[in-house]
């Protein structure tokens, strides 16, 4: 039984079927947080971008602490290793396709 199942039980509800429209959207809702959400390279590679993104913008644009410039700095190489790492398959394969490419 589902988490969700477990809740309508102990609120006596049968079936979703008895819930009102609004209530059938907030069940919704939780269904789709509950089975988790899958992340994709893309959303990753976004997520890492953005935070560049804000770094680069926090060191050009604010007067930042010794500390607060080094933490930042560390970040963007940080993330752009994540990101390097991220595009490494693709690379890798590239790599070998010119290998197979320049052998004919």
């Amino acid at each position: 039984m589902s988490i969700l199942t477990d809740y309508l039980q102990k609120i006596g509800v049968k079936s979703v079927d008895e819930l009102n429209s609004e209530e059938k959207s907030t069940y919704a809702e939780w269904e789709k947080t509950l089975s988790g959400r899958q992340l994709t390279e893309a959303d990753v590679r976004t997520f890492l971008d953005q935070e560049v993104e804000q770094a680069i913008k926090s060191l050009t644009t604010k007067s930042l602490g010794e500390r607060d410039d080094l933490f930042l700095k560390m970040k963007i190489e940080f993330t752009q290793s994540l990101c390097s790492f991220l595009d490494s398959p693709t690379k890798e394969k590239e790599m070998i396709a010119n290998i197979i490419n320049n052998k004919n």
